[in-house]
C-alpha cells in the first residue's frame, strides 16, 4: 500500500501503572450534556412466583436479545466497510506487523461473528494455554494510533495562520481533533498511511443518533419493553442536532484546508463516537484492536512492552499456580507482565485471559476473541446514543430474572 511518512511519534503514556484501558466514547459528555440514564423496573418476584408470565417473559426476553443481535448484524451488513474481505483484512494484519506490531498468526476474520455481531475476531485453530500466557494475542504499536497530539502534529501546519488565529486548533479538545484526522486520512484515499484502517471502518456509524427516524423508533420501541426509554428520543435528537453544531462548525473553520465537508466530519465523529479507546480523557483510535467485540467476562485490553525471558518465565510460573515470589500484593499476572522491565507502556495489547488478569485462556477453534471495554459506567442509554444497541451484560436485573427463567445463557463462551 501506498503511504506518506509516518506521523510523528507522541511522548509516552502519563501512567505506566494504568493496565487496564477502556473504549469509551470521547465526546460522550458533549452528546448529552443534561443528566441521562435508564432506571430499571422493578423486577418481578422470584422464578417460582412467575408461572402465568413466564410465556410472556421468556417472549420479552426473546425480543430484546433477538435485537441485540439483530442490530450487530444489521450494522454490519448495512453499513460495513465496502469491500473490507479476508485478504484486506491481511493486508490489515500484515500493515500492523511491519510497524512492529502482532497478530497471532491462529486468528482469522469472522463474518458473521459467533456472537451475532457483523463481524469479530476468531480462533482458526486452537491456541494452548501455555502459548497465550506467554505473549499477547494482538498488539498493536503506538505508531499507528489516531490520538488528539499526532492529529494535531498534522493537520496544524496544513492550516493558514491567519485562520488559526482566529480558530486555534490547539483549543479543540482530543475528541475533536481526531475527529478531523480521520475525515482527512479518509479524503486522501489511497494515499493516507491509514489507508488500510480506513478500509475496515463502516460506511455508516451506528450510533443512535445517526440512525434513521423510523429505525430509530422502533430501536427504542423495543428497548422500552424493559427499560425505561421516556426521554431517549428527545435525548438523541438534541445529540443529533449537537453533531450538525459540531460537524458545521468544524467544516466552516478548517474543511476548505484539510479537504473535508461537513458530511465527511459527521461520519468521522461517529466513528470515534463508537470506537475510540482510551478513555474520555485520552481517546485513541487502534486499529484492528477495534474489530474485536464486547464481553463483561473477557479481559480489558492492555498496554504493552516487550519484556525479557526471566520476567516471561516468572510470570508462567504465576500463570499455573506456582510461586514465582515476584508479584506485589494484590498485583494480577497480567499487570505483571506489562508493568516490568519499562516505565511506559504506549502500545496496545489484547491478552487471552480470563476478566481478572490472572488465569491465561485457551482457544478452541472457532472461539471468538472477545475484551471487555470497560466503559466508565456506561447507561444502557450511554452505549444506546454512542453504539445504536445495548449489549445484554448492560441490561438491568429484571433482564437477568427473566433471563434465569428462560434458561439464557449469557456466560463467557467456552
Amino acid at each position: 500500500a501506498r503511504h506518506g511518512p509516518a506521523p510523528p511519534r507522541p511522548p509516552p503514556a502519563p501512567n505506566p501503572r494504568a493496565v487496564a484501558r477502556a473504549r469509551t466514547v470521547a465526546v460522550v459528555s458533549l452528546l448529552a450534556p443534561e443528566p441521562h440514564g435508564a432506571a430499571a423496573r422493578t423486577p418481578p418476584p422470584h422464578c417460582a412466583t412467575m408461572a402465568r408470565g413466564a410465556a410472556a417473559a421468556a417472549l420479552v426476553v426473546a425480543t430484546i436479545l433477538g435485537f441485540v443481535i439483530h442490530r450487530h448484524r444489521s450494522l454490519a451488513f448495512a453499513s460495513a466497510a465496502k469491500n473490507f474481505d479476508a485478504q484486506s483484512f491481511e493486508r490489515l494484519t500484515e500493515w500492523v506487523k511491519l510497524h512492529g506490531g502482532r497478530f497471532h498468526e491462529a486468528l482469522a476474520l469472522a463474518e458473521p461473528a459467533p456472537c451475532g455481531a457483523s463481524r469479530g475476531i476468531v480462533a482458526m485453530e486452537s491456541v494452548h494455554k501455555t502459548d497465550v500466557s506467554k505473549e499477547p494475542l494482538i498488539v498493536v504499536p503506538e505508531s499507528l494510533q489516531m490520538d488528539g497530539l499526532r492529529a494535531l502534529a498534522a493537520l496544524e501546519p496544513l492550516v493558514p495562520d491567519d485562520v488559526l488565529k482566529k480558530a486555534p486548533m490547539r483549543t479543540l479538545d482530543d475528541g475533536a481533533l481526531i475527529t478531523l484526522y480521520l475525515a482527512h486520512e479518509r479524503a486522501k484515499g489511497a494515499d493516507s498511511f491509514y489507508s488500510l484502517y480506513v478500509a475496515s471502518l463502516p460506511m455508516q456509524a451506528p450510533c443512535a443518533w445517526a440512525m434513521s427516524d423510523g429505525d430509530l423508533l422502533a430501536a427504542i420501541s423495543t428497548y422500552g419493553a424493559i427499560l425505561d426509554t421516556r426521554g431517549w428520543m428527545g435525548q438523541v435528537l438534541e445529540a443529533r442536532r449537537y453533531v450538525e453544531r459540531v460537524s458545521g462548525g468544524l467544516a466552516e473553520d478548517y474543511g476548505d484546508h484539510l479537504g473535508v465537508t461537513q458530511e465527511d466530519l459527521t461520519w468521522a465523529l461517529g466513528i470515534v463516537s463508537s470506537r475510540s479507546m482510551g478513555g474520555s480523557e485520552a481517546p485513541t483510535l487502534v486499529p484492528l484492536l477495534d474489530l474485536l467485540n464486547h464481553h463483561a467476562n473477557a479481559h480489558p485490553f492492555t498496554g504493552h512492552n516487550g519484556m525479557d525471558d526471566a520476567i516471561r518465565e516468572r510470570a508462567e510460573f504465576m500463570a499455573f499456580g506456582e510461586d514465582g515470589g515476584v508479584r506485589s500484593e494484590g498485583e494480577t499476572v497480567l499487570q505483571y507482565l506489562n508493568e516490568r522491565g519499562s516505565e511506559s507502556n504506549p502500545d496496545w495489547a489484547w491478552w487471552s485471559y480470563t476478566h481478572d488478569g490472572e488465569q491465561p485462556r485457551a482457544l478452541g477453534v472457532g472461539d471468538e476473541c472477545f475484551a471487555n471495554y470497560i466503559t466508565e459506567d456506561y447507561t444502557p442509554f450511554d452505549w444506546f446514543l454512542n453504539l445504536g444497541f445495548v449489549p445484554v451484560d448492560a441490561l438491568p436485573p429484571l433482564t437477568w430474572t427473566l433471563r434465569r427463567c428462560t434458561h439464557t445463557n449469557n456466560s463467557y463462551p467456552r
